[in-house]
């Protein structure tokens, strides 16, 4: 898959089936990772993961194919490298069966998987396995149909020996049907962003195959790193297109020669017993071959075991060879260097530089370090199986090995000064390229020269430009002399440019002729040279230039470097005369500078962290697009387009930036477009509150600690649960419905970019409220419906201990009732039930009387007391209902009160005397 892939559906194919149904509740999380090593560890957590299927219902198949697909989840977008799953089946249900099922495993390290089951418990803690299930994924289809899958060229090159350099592309067709379109090689400087190679061709490559273009030759001028970018034109229909773009580096040197620029080798490679490995280069005019680096792979098996370097020629001949070289622990991982007895000189042909592997001492050892490249390039990497060269085969990876040539020095004749009558000072400048060279001057009065002069110095080394000079006497006056300067080192010889010079008088010799360089530029492309031959008798040379244009090099000679502003005109050069006499005539051309793109981008929308389908776009119509986003991004499509596709996963100030080629063939400015990446909300904490309550219970609070990066907080409540205040806070209150039931509580950060990872459940356990009771009387027995759980009441007063089912009623004559509690939780009071004490005997008391009994409904009660108290009369029929109260009756010694029912039926009575220490009952009969 690519980066910036939807992954959609997961699944497995069932190894050894199982017997019996199991369904449960199946959660699936998902994680990018970077890590190869696999270390998650045996611990239960899926912080950092994304829930991304949840089905409460699922059930096991027990054979063939087994398809999930997300369902209930976050969509997950592959960002490249491993990605971890967890798997959780709970709560199952149905028939577990007598074998288990076993998905298709692959065999593999112990900490690659981990498990945990049980029937009753989540588990935290897996124990290691060795088989996980063979795991396939499915996402949305996407439609590929070209690829640029290698590049092949010398990605170290010499520029004095390996010019001009073919570089091979091999593109893939994978559609159905032949295909025809444009294949662009651009070389590009890695600090100046100067295009140096630029070509295009024309490829027709059949259906599913692959072809290899060979560019007609990048010829490399001066030392620098480069880019070599491989892009194919627009594909219709294609809408994976960032494998149709391929960039290497590459290094431009004067002595080192290799296929692979970043000199880090991964593999290894040995023989049995022994043999050479070979890599091919071309020599390109006269050198000299002076050794070999080798990079020796990071194997212990190495340490102690023989090799040695040799030259041989394209048949397989050895031509040289180094010492033995016995391997050190220091020498692993590292590039070793290896010299010939003497550097051998080679002339326009190709030649082999090899590691000889002798039998290792303690068996196979595997010194080579090598990298993988597939299909590997033609004709570039052999081995032989003997150690005395000859036959060649092919090999099957890059090797790590890097020819090194000695480098000619490079000169440079310079203006002679001053210039007298009969004599002159001749100079210039020698680069030894690390080589001890020898410097001297040829001279003459025409361009054969005649005579030698030894250079002061004579003898120069070093890696930079030295300045050398020679005095000439006794010359003849008014005579053009010819000179330049020779450079002689192991590499060979070089020969400087011809200067001249006019004794007597510098007058150059001769209009400047016609100026060479460029006559349609870019504004602000740097690096166009212009000259002019060097003129007779010139001890410099002035130039002008447009409004804007800058000399960045070579100011005063023949040879200059420009970076021209924005304005056209003409570019002239002059001789400089020594001395009185007048500069010489003047030559010119005119440069049109056409304008370098400015380009804008623009953006689709505000992104958030993790989002994807985030386009950049910049002006249409124009060739080779380079994108660049900063470190927090990942290109998903659109490279060489004018519309970037990015992922984001970094947060924060992010930067997206574009060149292309403008329609008027100028390689644009670097526009920098600068976005902020809003991040999503932290995972929420733990949760605070009450965890068992009752049915019904209002005010409930409930808070999580603040979420970083959070406008809103998403809460989660069971069934029945509302919140009453805080919503979209950290910090609710929640009321819970008379039907409200026990479950989950969570919380998540929300803002505009969504939901953060979700808190642990906080798990509630509502108690329902028991059904209010229904009191039965019977007699002075009272009887709940409920079974359990009772309390009784007289007149709202807890009566101790009465919390059986019945209650039978000794005194008290008055409303009783019952509630019902179970877990904590208690009912409604029952209905109220009022019960007269009258299955009792009369309770006989002094100073209370009642008279006459019977009586036809007017009787008299009487009251006596040593103090004074205040009494209540109530009178009560054999029915409980009451027919007479009288409130506050007031004693102080003794009180007679006449009571009158004359309305009431004939039958038994009960007439209660009542005080704060005293509920004393009397029996009346009334008779009619």
């Amino acid at each position: 898959f690519f980066t910036g892939y939807n992954l959609s559906m997961i699944g497995f194919q069932v190894g050894i089936s199982g017997v019996g149904t199991q369904t449960g509740t199946l959660n699936l999380w998902l994680k990018n990772t970077s890590d190869l090593s696999y270390t998650l560890g045996p611990l239960w957590e899926t912080t950092g993961f994304t829930l991304v299927s949840s089905i409460p219902a699922f059930t096991v198949p027990t054979s063939g194919y087994c398809l999930i697909p997300f369902v209930n989840g976050s969509t997950f977008t592959y960002t490249g490298g491993g990605v971890y799953v967890a798997w959780e089946f709970s709560n199952p249900s149905g028939s577990i069966g007598t074998s288990k099922l076993y998905p298709l495993t692959n065999s593999s390290p112990t900490s690659l998987c981990c498990l945990y089951s049980s029937p009753t418990v989540m588990g935290t803690t897996m124990t290691a396995s060795t088989s996980r299930p063979a795991t396939f994924f499915y996402g949305t289809e996407l439609l590929d149909i070209v690829q640029v899958t290698n590049i092949y060229t010398t990605e170290r090159v010499p520029a004095s020996f390996g010019t001009p350099t073919p570089v091979t592309v091999r593109v893939f067709n994978i559609s159905v049907a032949p295909l025809t379109f444009d294949a662009t090689l651009t070389v590009v400087d890695s600090a100046t962003l100067t295009v140096r190679y630029l070509e295009t061709k024309t490829v027709t490559v059949p259906a599913n195959s692959a072809l290899r273009a060979t560019f007609t030759g990048w010829t490399p001028t001066i030392q620098e790193n480069v880019k070599v970018t491989v892009s194919t034109s627009v594909i219709p229909g294609e809408t994976i297109i960032d494998n149709n773009t391929k960039t290497i580096p590459a290094n431009v040197n004067n002595n080192l020669y290799s296929y692979h620029y970043s000199r880090v080798y991964i593999n290894k490679v040995g023989f049995s017993p022994s043999g050479i490995f070979a890599t091919k280069f071309a020599m390109n005019g006269t050198g000299l071959v002076q050794g070999a680096n080798v990079w020796i792979s990071n194997f212990p098996g190495n340490i102690g075991n023989t090799v040695y370097a040799v030259l041989m020629d394209s048949t397989g001949l050895i031509l040289t060879q180094t010492p033995n070289y016995i391997l050190s622990a220091g020498d692993l991982g590292k590039n070793v260097s290896f010299t010939f007895p003497a550097p051998y000189s080679l002339s326009n042909q190709n030649f082999l530089v090899g590691l000889a592997v002798l039998p290792g001492i303690g068996g196979q050892y595997y010194p080579l370090g090598t990298s993988d490249e597939s299909p590997i390039r033609y004709s570039t990497f052999y081995i032989t199986f003997s150690l005395a060269g000859g036959s060649l085969s092919a090999a099957s990876s890059k090797h790590g090995i890097e020819a090194v040539l000695i480098a000619p020095p490079t000169v440079l004749t310079t203006a002679a000064t001053p210039i007298l009558d009969t004599g002159a000072t001749l100079n210039g400048t020698v680069n030894a390229n690390d080589r001890p060279t020898n410097v001297s001057f040829q001279y003459g009065i025409t361009p054969a020269y005649g005579s030698t002069i030894t250079a002061s110095p004579s003898l120069v080394s070093g890696t930079s430009a030295n300045p050398v000079n020679a005095l000439l006497t006794g010359l003849i006056y008014n005579t053009i002399y010819h000179y330049r300067v020779i450079g002689t080192n192991l590499g060979g010889t070089t020969y400087g440019l011809d200067q001249s010079f006019r004794t007597g008088c510098s007058l150059p010799a001769g209009a400047a002729g016609p100026i060479t360089g460029p006559a349609i530029v870019c504004a602000s492309a740097p690096g166009q040279v212009y000259s002019v031959v060097p003129v007779g008798n010139a001890v410099g040379y002035v130039w002008t230039l447009p409004p804007g244009a800058v000399n960045t090099a070579g100011a005063g000679t023949n040879i200059i470097t420009v970076t021209f502003g924005p304005l056209s005109g003409g570019v002239t050069v002059a001789g400089i005369s020594a001395g009185t006499c007048e500069n010489g005539a003047s030559s010119g051309m005119v440069v049109d500078v056409k304008p370098s793109p400015a380009p804008v981008i623009g953006s689709s929308n505000t992104p958030c962290s993790g989002s994807t389908g985030n386009i950049y776009y910049t002006e249409s119509g124009m060739t080779g697009y380079l994108w660049n986003v900063s470190a927090g991004g990942t290109i998903v499509s659109g490279q060489g387009t004018d519309a970037l596709n990015v992922t984001w996963n970094g947060t924060g100030a992010q930067t997206v930036s574009v060149i292309y080629t403008g329609t008027n063939g100028c390689a644009s400015q670097e526009a920098v477009h600068t976005i902020f990446v809003n991040p999503l909300p932290a995972a929420a904490g733990s949760i605070n509150g009450t965890s068992v309550l009752c049915a019904g219970t209002n005010g409930v609070a409930y808070s999580c600690n603040p979420i970083l990066n959070a406008d809103f907080y998403e809460w989660t409540l069971p069934g029945g649960a509302a919140i009453s205040s805080g919503a979209g806070t950290r910090n609710i209150i929640v009321d819970f419905g008379t039907a409200a039931t026990g479950g989950n509580i969570s919380v998540a950060g929300s803002n505009s970019c969504g939901n953060g990872v979700v808190s642990p459940v906080f798990n509630v356990t509502v108690n329902s409220i028991p059904a209010t009771p229904l009191v039965e009387v019977n007699g002075a027995v009272l009887t709940s419906s409920a079974l359990s759980g009772n309390q009784w009441y007289f007149e709202g007063t807890l009566i101790p201990g009465a919390t059986g089912q019945s209650y039978t009623v000794s005194n008290n004559t008055g409303y009783f009732w019952c509630r019902v509690t179970v877990n904590g939780c208690s009912s409604a009071a029952s209905n109220k039930v009022w019960v007269v004490v009258i299955g009792v005997d009369e309770q006989i008391t002094e100073g209370i009387s009642v008279y006459p009994s019977p009586n036809n409904g007017q009787f008299t009660v009487r009251i006596s007391s040593n103090t004074v108290e205040s009494w209540t009369i109530e009178v009560y029929d054999q029915y409980g209902a009451q027919h007479c109260k009288i409130n506050d009756l007031v004693v102080n010694g003794s009180l007679e009160k006449q009571i009158d029912l004359q309305t009431a039926g004939s039958g038994l009575y009960t007439v209660a005397f009542i005080n704060n220490s005293h509920r004393i009952i009397k029996k009346i009969i009334i008779s009619r």
